[in-house]
């Protein structure tokens, strides 16, 4: 490195046009200087530009990236037309088990050959593996069975809170009559005015009501198209609705569910992938 910076400094002493732009320091003279954007200093210009224009410097070029080879199926023991009847997902599966294989065969532990049969029989399985099943479910059934319920008790808690609101109006107008009769004012302007301001104050309790139950019954959805998809939330059946309001869904939602039992069927799938290619 020590030899770099040397020649970096050599090459700095030789060019006018580098002198005016940096500092001895490295640093630019003038940050703001368009000719220096996004090369600030010294450095950063022998690695972009300095290694291409120096032969001095070209120990400052970046390291040429990483790529990786494209995936070869017949190198890897996949004839081409298994390879190209397989999905995209069985494509990524079996470019990953490949190598394992091929390894396995070099060493003269197995004698195998990926095909599709091999890996549908293994997708098949791990579908209808009972531990997933009852795992997954189980979980769903009672996920169903709990949002069911919930939008019941909404449906009552509402009913319930609704007619507690109403007694309630009904008893405030009627005191408030009682007073202004009280006072003298069953028929002045003062009783119009008292009237229309617990009219505007129970018409806002009424409407706070109601924005609670909408949210109350977003949330219940939500929570439950969120884990297991706007399908199941179809597929419940009934009306998700509460007071006359509607749940309004995400739709298009897989849900974290389905994901994950999706991931454990693959894993499944490869486990058994691996186990029956080792026999055969």
């Amino acid at each position: 490195m020590a030899g770099n910076a040397e020649n970096l400094i050599q090459v700095y002493l030789k060019r006018p046009d580098l002198q005016a732009l940096y500092k001895p320091s490295g640093e630019a003279v003038n940050p703001k200087d368009p000719k220096v954007a996004g090369i600030p200093t010294l450095l950063d210009w022998a690695k972009q530009f300095g290694s291409k224009e120096e032969a001095s410097l070209k120990e400052f070029a970046p390291a040429a990236p990483v790529t990786t080879p494209e995936f070869d199926p017949v190198a890897n023991g996949i004839p081409l037309d298994v390879w190209n009847s397989l999905t995209p997902g069985d494509k990524a599966f079996a470019e990953s088990t490949a190598g394992l294989l091929r390894k396995q065969y070099d060493q003269g532990q197995t004698n195998v050959s990926i095909n599709q049969d091999l890996l549908n029989k293994a997708l098949q399985a791990a579908q209808t593996d009972p531990n997933i099943i009852s795992k997954y479910g189980d979980a769903a059934k009672a996920a169903a069975s709990d949002v069911q319920f919930n939008l019941g008790q909404i449906n009552a808690n509402y009913a319930t809170q609704q007619n507690q609101q109403q007694l309630e109006m009904a008893k405030q107008k009627k005191d408030l009559e009682d007073q202004l009769a009280d006072a003298g004012q069953a028929y002045s302007g003062f009783r119009k005015q008292a009237e229309n301001m617990l009219g505007s104050q129970q018409a806002n309790i009424i409407q706070s009501t109601r924005s609670q139950l909408q949210q109350n019954l977003q949330n219940l959805g939500r929570n439950y198209e969120q884990t297991y998809g706007s399908d199941a939330l179809y597929g419940l059946g009934i009306p998700f609705t509460a007071g006359g309001i509607g749940y309004q869904p995400l739709q298009g939602i897989k849900g974290s569910a389905p994901i994950a039992k999706q991931q454990e069927i693959e894993s499944r799938q490869a486990q058994i992938f691996n186990n029956e290619a080792l026999t055969k």
